[in-house]
């Protein structure tokens, strides 16, 4: 629940000039955050998950939100779409 875990994801074309727009989203479109990535390589990028604070305070022990990345200009879209999601615990 408290974030900071690092998440690495292998993929291609993870370039040195997209470096500045590799963002990672947790969450759904009605309530989200956005954190920065980090490219490693042309195959590998990190990022680190924000804190679950929204749940924190309500006695839930577990919960799993989307997650997608995005190297997209404009307001970080495209977002990758596929099943993949995130699971906080405490």
């Amino acid at each position: 629940m408290e974030g900071f875990t690092d998440i690495f994801i292998t993929g291609k074309g993870f370039t040195k000039e997209l470096a500045g727009k590799a963002k990672c989203r947790f969450g759904v479109d009605a309530s989200y955050q956005i954190v920065d990535a980090a490219i490693l390589d042309y195959t590998k990028l990190v990022c680190r998950s924000p804190a679950g604070q929204d749940f924190t305070g309500l006695g839930i022990e577990a919960f799993s939100v989307p997650f997608s990345i995005s190297l997209g200009d404009q307001d970080n879209r495209p977002w990758t779409q596929d099943l993949t999601r995130f699971r906080y615990y405490t």
